[in-house]
């Protein structure tokens, strides 16, 4: 396992990668809309101007935050061990999240087709560099935290070092000033030589700095007006939003739009505390006079601190002189709320991304399941409260026949499925699309089906169904009413002009509504009922193949093992069925669970279950596959010889682990099973899973001499500590004999004199007490 594979494992690497190249777009997305809200206000007060870019600061710094949290729990509802992916690799698709708002997980179905190209950039390909993009981001914030704390450290010495009280008069014009702008915290004022111009340093206790002669040239009403100008920073609590800004610079450092928009900040800033210093002193020409003397002194001044000349003073001048005399900073609330309002925009506009991401090959969409949607739905009926999803539909498998079904055919490319959802109580939205077919559905109150699936025969008393399939003048809709006694009246509209619902609307109803039956998992415990009773095992299976969604597929799947008593050649079919027609590793691995305990009942249904459940490629999910089949009974030499060598495929050492702990604890390993046994443990690299599994094997009473001797032989871990402690183990409970023995001592020559001895030595206690 390269150092690659391990870090793509983890899930907090995936989150944050993926959230860092989501940000790209993103941010993009969000310093647009910023750029045309500030250049529609650009005649507006500069508060309004900083509230809207600090609106589309806090959003920048939202988004990946959102992002990553999101992938992260896509990656452990997927995986939950650290060797899964955020995106399954191509074939299968990981479980998903159940936010409306979850990152899609990159989806295979773009490459799985044979005909791909090499040179698509695939999410696999941008996975596989994830670790990369990580490493390199982390670089670059290590670089420039470094630089922020030497500026932090510098504001420090600044405060600490050659500053003294400020003069009386100065400090009774700071605390008047103060009171007129009804600061609660005491400011302290010093004279430093170690600033050039007045400067605010601090939040909690700030402390402004002043030049030891700065004020020398100016007259007292400049005076007051610079010095208002930094209270004014105080009063506004600029320190920390600049503070913020600076941290936010540095983790999104690689974004154009944050460094912009932090610094169209600064400057709309400084413009607030301009006119705010204007209202105070009352003459903007004798400011403007006295920051065109501070210009004069301008030096080198750090980033965290606010001083009286910063941002670009002669465009600050200009601005000064060209504002109309009553501008006090104040701009009409409205204006701010509308650009707010403009902004937010971007929030919504992050799962529309997504998915133009997605239909780009950047990021595809992965087969989800919608787990809130269909439990609202099917309680539907008792008015229950439901609650907010969503997921993402796979291509659909052709129907299986009689017979235990052939493979399905190669999905095309460009066949895109998905499920949107939301609801609130008693009500909700469900949207459907595939090669261009769409399916919506909007929903109040609860409805009840006829036994076909091709009307509702029963509503809510006040309820309210509709479905369409299109746009307002190219589709069709019917819709659904029940007065206040559960009267149902129908409308047909055929684009935006209504027809009647009978014989047309019928018709079209009957097509539409068993798809939105099947693709949300509505009523299927109802459903596998009535096709058993119809058509057997057979019907409901077909019922299946028909499903698009591989979490409607296990839904459908579980109700036909719970309702159903399956003969072995049943389970078999639905084993087969199973492993064939699931993508997503999560809902296949639940569905073979859910029929471990009923199923396994003979050893061709356990090849069949160990065969679907070799079709995954999420290590946590293969090895909770294997172990539920564990549970259930012994399990012949031969099957448990292939899933021993199935395991070598798995990646991850803890899990590789925890499966061989599993058998060790149920089953002995000589024989037939101890080639297999030691070739799986072979593959695991980590010292410490490896000497878990030996050190617990050693621990059995009925250990042949032979498996004794191999068990000590394949002790070298790599690391002197763990071999170390197989061999103690060992010596502790069995006796060490014969060809044990030699490999004992063999092995703990290689180790280094401290662990050497100390396996020795246990080796010597239990021959002498013998």
């Amino acid at each position: 396992m390269t150092v690659t594979d391990t870090l793509l494992g983890e899930p907090v690497i995936q989150a944050v990668g993926w959230a860092l190249l989501h940000f790209i777009w993103q941010g993009t997305l969000v310093g647009v809309l910023a750029a045309v809200a500030l250049r529609l206000l650009h005649r507006s007060a500069a508060d309004v101007r900083y509230v809207v870019a600090a609106i589309a600061l806090a959003l920048m710094a939202t988004m990946p935050l959102v992002t990553g949290v999101q992938a992260w729990r896509s990656a452990i509802a997927s995986s939950a061990a650290p060797s899964e992916h955020l995106s399954s690799p191509p074939g299968k698709a990981g479980a998903p999240t159940a936010s409306a708002g979850a990152i899609p997980a990159p989806a295979p179905a773009e490459c799985a087709i044979e005909s791909c190209s090499p040179g698509v950039l695939t999410s696999e390909r941008i996975e596989r560099w994830l670790p990369m993009v990580v490493v390199v981001w982390m670089a670059g914030v290590a670089l420039l935290a470094l630089r922020l704390t030497g500026g932090w450290l510098r504001i420090y010495r600044m405060r600490t070092h050659g500053a003294v009280a400020a003069e009386a008069p100065l400090q009774a014009i700071v605390r008047r000033l103060a009171r007129t702008l009804h600061l609660t915290r005491s400011v302290t004022l010093l004279q430093s030589r170690a600033v050039d111009v007045p400067t605010v340093i601090g939040w909690l206790k700030p402390v402004v700095l002043l030049p030891v002669s700065a004020f020398a040239g100016l007259s007292p009403l400049q005076v007051e007006a610079i010095l208002a100008h930094e209270l004014a920073h105080i009063r506004r609590h600029d320190y920390m939003v600049n503070l913020l800004q600076s941290l936010l610079e540095t983790l999104l450092f690689y974004h154009p739009a944050v460094w912009w928009l932090s610094r169209r900040i600064r400057i709309e800033r400084e413009h607030c505390c301009d006119d705010l210093a204007v209202s105070l002193c009352g003459d903007r020409v004798v400011y403007a006079r006295a920051l065109a003397d501070l210009e004069e002194l301008r030096g080198a001044t750090t980033q965290l601190t606010m001083a009286a000349n910063g941002g670009v003073l002669l465009d600050r001048v200009r601005r000064l002189l060209a504002a109309p005399a009553t501008h006090a900073g104040r701009g009409p609330a409205w204006l701010a709320a509308v650009a707010a309002v403009l902004l937010m925009v971007a929030i919504v506009g992050g799962p529309v991304g997504r998915q133009s991401v997605a239909a780009a090959n950047l990021v595809a969409a992965s087969d989800a399941r919608p787990d809130a949607l269909t439990d609202a739905i099917g309680k539907i009926v008792g008015g229950a409260q439901q609650h907010e999803s969503s997921g993402q539909m796979a291509p659909p498998a052709p129907p299986a026949p009689p017979t235990p079904p052939a493979p399905p055919a190669p999905v095309p490319q460009g066949v895109e499925t998905s499920i949107h959802s939301s609801q609130k109580d008693s009500s909700g939205t469900f949207s459907w699309s595939r090669n261009g077919e769409k399916l919506s559905v909007e929903y109040r109150g609860s409805f009840e089906l006829n036994d076909s699936d091709t009307d509702i025969v029963r509503m809510s008393p006040g309820g309210h169904l509709t479905i369409s399939d299109g746009g307002w003048f190219a589709g069709h809709a019917v819709e659904f009413t029940a007065d206040g006694s559960g009267n149902i009246t129908r409308r047909f509209k055929a684009g935006a002009s209504e027809r009647p619902f009978e014989p047309e609307g019928r018709e079209w109803l009957a097509k539409v509504l068993p798809k939105f039956v099947r693709q949300s998992g509505f009523a299927a415990k109802e459903r596998v009922a009535r096709f058993l009773s119809k058509g057997g095992v057979t019907a409901v299976l077909g019922e299946i193949s028909l499903i698009d969604s591989d979490y409607g597929k296990k839904v459908y799947f579980t109700q036909l093992i719970d309702q159903a008593r399956l003969v072995p050649a049943e389970a078999r079919r639905v084993f087969e069925q199973a492993g064939r027609e699931i993508d997503s590793d999560y809902e296949l691995a639940t569905t073979l669970i859910a029929g471990s305990g009923k199923l396994l009942v003979d050893n061709a249904t356990r090849k069949a279950y160990f065969d679907a459940a070799r079709t995954l490629e999420s290590d946590y999910e293969m090895r909770r596959a294997f172990m539920a089949a564990l549970e259930h009974g012994p399990v012949a030499a031969d099957l448990l010889a292939g899933l021993l060598d199935a395991s070598r495929s798995l990646d991850s050492d803890y899990e590789a682990a925890t499966l061989l702990l599993k058998v060790v604890s149920d089953h002995g390993i000589d024989g037939s099973l101890r080639a297999p046994f030691f070739g799986a443990l072979g593959t695991i690299e980590s010292a410490y899973e490896k000497g878990r599994v030996l050190q617990a094997l050693l621990r059995r009473d009925n250990l042949s001499a032979e498996t004794l001797a191999a068990t000590i032989d394949a002790a070298s871990t790599g690391s002197d500590y763990e071999t170390a402690q197989v061999l103690v183990t060992a010596a502790r409970s069995h006796a060490i004999t014969g060809p044990a023995r030699d490999a004992y001592v063999r092995t703990a020559e290689k180790l280094g004199d401290y662990e050497r001895n100390r396996a020795l030595a246990a080796l010597a206690r239990t021959e002498n007490n013998r």
